[in-house]
């Protein structure tokens, strides 16, 4: 597996940035907190998601919707943990 790739997706800082929690016995099938990737620096930045929360339950639905450039590939990239959130 090449690095960047799920085993090193889950390291203490990525933890630290938001949770994951899709433990059995749990509240929530996934929980998403404080969820946060930036592109670029100072001039060149780019907020493609900014403190994002949310929870899906066992046995819900889910769809992400939005505009073009809202952040949905973004999102599902770091779920799928082909992408890192920002420190």
């Amino acid at each position: 597996m090449s690095p960047g790739l799920c085993p090193d997706f889950f390291d203490a800082r990525v933890k630290s940035s938001y949770e994951l929690n899709t433990h059995l016995g749990s509240m929530s099938f996934l929980e998403v907190k404080g969820l946060t990737k930036v592109y670029g620096s100072e001039e060149t930045k780019v907020v493609a998601l900014d403190n994002v929360n949310f929870s899906v339950e066992k046995g819900e639905f889910v769809a992400v919707t939005g505009a073009s450039g809202s952040g949905k590939s973004t999102l599902l990239a770091m779920l799928g943990g082909v992408d890192k959130p920002s420190a």
